[in-house]
C-alpha cells in the first residue's frame, strides 16, 4: 500500500474519532468500504491511531505552544487531525524527512479541507521541527 495511502487512514481515524467516537468496527468498516481498502490495512492504521493517541497530550502541547493565534479547540478538526499525525511522525516516530512529513501533512490539508489549511499546518509543522532542533 502506498504510504500516502496509508496516512488517509490514519487521517480518518484521527478525524473521525475526534468529531464524534463511534465504535471501532464500524469506524474501521466505513474506512475500508471508503478507501477500498482491505482490513489488514485498516488495523495497522488503527495501531498507528493508538500511537498518536497514548502521544496525544505532548502532540497537543506542542501545537499549543505554536499556534499563538488559535487555541487548540478553535483549530478546524480536520486541521488539527492532520497536525497530530504529522506531530506524531516529527516527534515521535522519526522514521520520515522532515521535508516528507510536511509535504504529506499539507497534501492531506489540500485535499481534505483547503489551501489555506495547507499553510497553517505547514507554519505549525515548521516551527515545531524548528523549536525541536
Amino acid at each position: 500500500m502506498p504510504p500516502q495511502k496509508f496516512r488517509e487512514i490514519v487521517f480518518l481515524l484521527l478525524f473521525s474519532q475526534d468529531a464524534h467516537e463511534s465504535d471501532p468496527e464500524s469506524l474501521q468498516n466505513a474506512i475500508k468500504q471508503e478507501l477500498k481498502v482491505s482490513q489488514k490495512q485498516v488495523e495497522e492504521g488503527w495501531k498507528k491511531y493508538e500511537a498518536i493517541k497514548e502521544n496525544l497530550a505532548d502532540i497537543d502541547e506542542a501545537i499549543t505552544k505554536l499556534a499563538t493565534t488559535y487555541d487548540l479547540h478553535r483549530i478546524q478538526k480536520v486541521e488539527l487531525a492532520i497536525l497530530r499525525l504529522a506531530g506524531y511522525e516529527l516527534l515521535f516516530e522519526k522514521k520520515l524527512e522532515v521535508a516528507i512529513v510536511i509535504a504529506e501533512a499539507k497534501r492531506l490539508a489540500k485535499k481534505f479541507a483547503t489551501p489555506d489549511a495547507a499553510s497553517f499546518c505547514q507554519a505549525i509543522l515548521d516551527a515545531m521541527m524548528k523549536e525541536k532542533c
